[in-house]
């Protein structure tokens, strides 16, 4: 019996321990539509990593429900990620993520 909780609660840790992938959508601000590299935005507790194919810059902005900016940083994108972190006092809200670059905009909702 004791095999059987240890292997249930090792299974709990594994799974909450994983990276949650956050959908992102396209947001055609008026510009000509063009092909766009959606970025992977993967939340792992309190950091946030956003990674794309190619190697470009990119404005990341956390919000909260009213559209106000809790963090910001200037990343540069890569197949390898960068990271923006959450602050301590908004990791329990629901929030945006919003990730500019030079042509295109992307958000994606985060619920903790």
């Amino acid at each position: 019996m004791k095999k059987f909780f240890l292997s249930v609660s090792m299974t709990v840790v594994l799974l909450t321990a994983v990276a949650k992938p956050i959908v992102m959508t396209y947001q055609n601000n008026g510009n000509t539509p063009h092909w766009s590299e959606v970025p992977t935005v993967d939340q792992d507790g309190d950091v946030i990593t956003v990674s794309t194919d190619s190697v470009t810059e990119a404005e990341v902005y956390i919000k909260d429900e009213c559209g106000n900016v809790l963090a910001a940083s200037s990343l540069i994108l890569s197949p390898t990620g960068d990271q923006i972190i959450v602050p301590e006092e908004y990791q329990d809200e629901v929030f945006t993520i919003e990730v500019q670059t030079e042509n295109d905009t992307f958000t994606g909702y985060i619920n903790n």
